[in-house]
């Protein structure tokens, strides 16, 4: 009977929690994580049925919060797989990175900033500036990026989606609210996207989901749609879809540094020091040089206080008006020094990197440092054949050594970046940069890191460490970049 009594009291509390309570939806940032959209869609053209479309496609997202108030994230996203037909998968292991960068406000709404087509969902789910209470609707204005013929051409589609507030529930230990969203596709009657597929001539379909989003953060921790739309082609062709997506959020494991640092420092890796603490100086040097600004306008400001006291009622009035507009100068320039100072935090690490010099790498010239993304190991002055990928003899042990360390990251993911020197030919440096990338994640691969944990990006001679007007400088330059991709600490 007891026992009764506790279950019905439970689920009574449980119940008028959800029912009774209202809550304010709100999207506070994610911390570094990664994002995963798997889709297994069935294909058929014309009304045939052609295949299972499985693709995973995944990004790794490092967050920085902005001065008004929105995240700021860039990373790289990457395919798993794609499409599968009679069972076979075309997948080599290693991926390319395709680069992103895009706002979120706190209302979930999504601003691009580097647009390649990722992330597909934009502003999706957002939240309405009211409380909510179960049963509670609103409508949102989103976006979708989508290439039906998975030929590289993206194309924006809006969507209208209607949500609905079903409560609070637990997913994976963590408290969430659970969502229900549903929208119709529609393109090609009042909209086009001028910037994507021409041969496109209109898209309908429907869409329904459910959404688990972060009690914590707003942050959409689960999402399953469920798809059922064509898509028709100016030359007849009708390519329909039907089957489900999933989107889910994922967190890098954190990489033991008191483990990983030493280790490298043992094999002879130089670090470039304590990135924080110099940002912190260079920060606290501005700030002074602020403040000592106010305060010699604060003394003008009672100097003149000190002139005009001694005149008449309608001076002294004028007096306080200025006053009042030096105050309001002052907060201004006091929130301008601090949005400096956020500016400058984001970029001294240009500033510290640009000060390399060659006495800095030691024997190995491999040189570390710690940043927002993960620990970043640069190997300078690799020696590939002139204009190549092709690995010379002599880096073998380099190698080996930073295979060694890397299986201490255990299963965190990879992103390898191949720079050159500038040879003044932008397109050839940035194939050149991509396949050498290429080449260390296969020589890596033979000494024993899984090929799964590589993504490869070619960033040609962009971001010099040093001058490239000489052939010291152009040592340096010439490198790749291995960042161990870790959730912020």
């Amino acid at each position: 009977m007891k026992k009764s009594v506790l279950i019905f009291i439970s689920f009574f509390c449980f119940l008028t929690r959800n029912i009774f309570s209202q809550e304010v939806l709100s999207y506070s940032g994610n911390d570094n994580y990664t994002l995963v959209e798997r889709t297994n869609l069935r294909r058929y053209d014309n009304g045939k049925y052609t295949g299972l479309l499985s693709r995973e496609v995944r990004s790794f997202l490092t967050m920085k919060k902005t001065s008004g108030g929105n995240i700021r994230y860039t990373g790289d996203f990457f395919i798993e797989q794609d499409t599968v037909k009679n069972s076979k998968v075309m997948f080599n292991g290693i991926h390319d990175a395709i680069p992103s960068s895009f706002f979120i406000d706190r209302s979930g709404a999504v601003t691009m900033e580097d647009d390649n087509g990722y992330p597909s969902f934009r502003s999706f789910p957002s939240f309405p500036n009211t409380t909510l209470t179960v049963g509670d609707s609103w409508k949102g204005t989103s976006s979708r990026a989508i290439d039906p013929l998975n030929n590289g051409i993206i194309t924006k589609i809006p969507m209208t989606v209607q949500y609905t507030y079903e409560g609070k529930e637990f997913y994976h230990d963590e408290e969430v609210y659970k969502l229900n969203a549903q929208w119709a596709t529609r393109y090609g009657i009042s909209y086009w996207d001028f910037g994507g597929d021409k041969e496109l001539k209109s898209a309908q379909g429907s869409h329904k989901a459910t959404i688990f989003v972060s009690c914590e953060t707003g942050a959409m921790v689960f999402m399953t749609d469920t798809v059922d739309e064509t898509f028709i082609y100016t030359n007849g062709a009708q390519i329909t879809y039907k089957g489900n997506i999933l989107q889910f959020t994922e967190y890098p494991p954190a990489v033991s540094h008191d483990e990983l640092i030493p280790a490298l420092k043992r094999i002879g890796v130089v670090a470039l020091g304590d990135k924080a603490s110099q940002t912190e100086k260079i920060a606290k040097s501005d700030t002074n040089a602020q403040t000592s600004k106010e305060i010699r306008s604060s003394q003008n400001v009672l100097d003149s206080k000190n002139v005009l006291s001694s005149k008449n009622t309608q001076d002294s009035q004028r007096l306080q008006a200025t006053k009042n507009a030096q105050n309001s100068q002052k907060v201004q320039s006091s929130k301008n020094a601090q949005d400096d100072k956020n500016t400058l935090k984001d970029s001294v690490s240009e500033v510290i990197v640009a000060e390399l010099k060659p006495e800095d790498l030691g024997e190995k010239k491999i040189t570390m440092e710690e940043t927002d993304s993960g620990i970043k190991l640069s190997i300078h002055d690799l020696k590939f054949k002139a204009d190549s990928a092709e690995l010379l003899p002599g880096e073998e042990s380099r190698l080996e050594e930073i295979a060694t360390v890397l299986k201490i990251a255990g299963n965190c993911k990879l992103l390898i970046e191949g720079y050159t020197a500038d040879t003044g030919y932008p397109a050839g440096e940035l194939k050149v940069s991509r396949d050498r990338a290429y080449a260390i994640a296969e020589a890596l691969t033979k000494r024993g890191i899984d090929p799964g944990r590589f993504i490869c990006k070619g960033n040609g001679a962009s971001n010099p460490v040093a001058s490239n007007a000489t052939p010291e400088g152009k040592a340096l330059n010439r490198r790749v970049e291995i960042t161990i991709l870790e959730r912020n600490k």
